[in-house]
């Protein structure tokens, strides 16, 4: 559990462990929702789609975002505004920690002009809170527009993130896992940061491997591992998978029409 004084200051104590979740059960629908990237359009349109296929199915759904809400995309403060407000309102919306929120919480306990977050998707998340990009220039300065623009309830929740949810039959993190170590002896940084390049098969587990972080043009589906990153701030198409107790893996997709710069 991460201490109050990290609640309040958004520092993370890197020593004690992220928490991990485990359901009871498998869910009878579970949708997971790839690398959102700030895109809010394309997520609330996926969790319409999401709502519509649940109520066809007369279940009640639970969705997994799969971390990486933040960065690149332009509303990344309103994704965490979104996420907080589907929380208050169900236990069955959850959120794990991505890779980009943790290196968001390093610049917020430690504001750094050479942070290369700042590079990948920071300038544009702190510009969704109203940070102005020349203030970025000066530690106090950085310091001063993030205590006074970003709220703190966000920073908690960010904080507060898992790095994994387990059920009966599915392990979800962000990152995947570290291939051929058992899923008990995985760190938060092999749930968080790990890439392979999509080479393992994760057959040497009993359950299937959910996550994101690399991106592909399309949701990959296999016996155990499937990987719901399709690049959303770069391709206009944001994923889930749907699965449904009984049922193959299936796929949702929100798309919308890129501008020419970022093609």
């Amino acid at each position: 559990m991460i201490s109050i004084l990290g609640r309040i200051f958004g520092k993370v104590d890197q020593k004690v462990p992220r928490s991990r979740l485990v359901l009871p059960e498998d869910p009878e629908l579970l949708y997971a929702i790839g690398d959102v990237h700030g895109c809010l359009d394309l997520l609330l349109d996926l969790e319409k789609q999401i709502a519509a296929d649940a109520d066809r199915r007369g279940l009640d759904p639970t969705i997994i975002l799969l971390g990486d809400v933040i960065d690149r995309g332009p509303n990344s403060a309103e994704v965490v505004e979104h996420v907080i407000t589907k929380q208050r309102r169900s236990d069955r919306y959850f959120c794990l920690l991505g890779n980009h929120e943790s290196t968001m919480l390093d610049f917020f306990a430690q504001p750094d002009p050479r942070a290369g977050w700042l590079r990948h998707g920071g300038i544009e998340t702190l510009q969704s809170y109203g940070v102005r990009e020349e203030n970025l220039t000066n530690r106090r300065l950085a310091r001063s527009s993030i205590d006074a623009l970003v709220p703190a309830e966000h920073i908690a929740l960010l904080n507060d993130l898992p790095v994994a949810i387990e059920t009966a039959k599915f392990f979800f993190s962000h990152a995947g896992v570290l291939d051929g170590v058992s899923l008990a002896r995985q760190t938060d940084e092999d749930l968080v940061w790990q890439k392979d390049g999509m080479k393992a098969q994760y057959d040497g587990y009993d359950k299937t491997i959910v996550h994101g972080h690399e991106a592909l043009d399309r949701v990959h589906i296999a016996p155990y591992r499937i990987n719901v990153d399709t690049g959303a701030y770069a391709s206009g198409r944001l994923s889930a998978v749907g699965l449904a107790r009984g049922a193959v893996p299936f796929t949702l997709v929100a798309s919308r029409q890129l501008n020419h710069a970022k093609i």
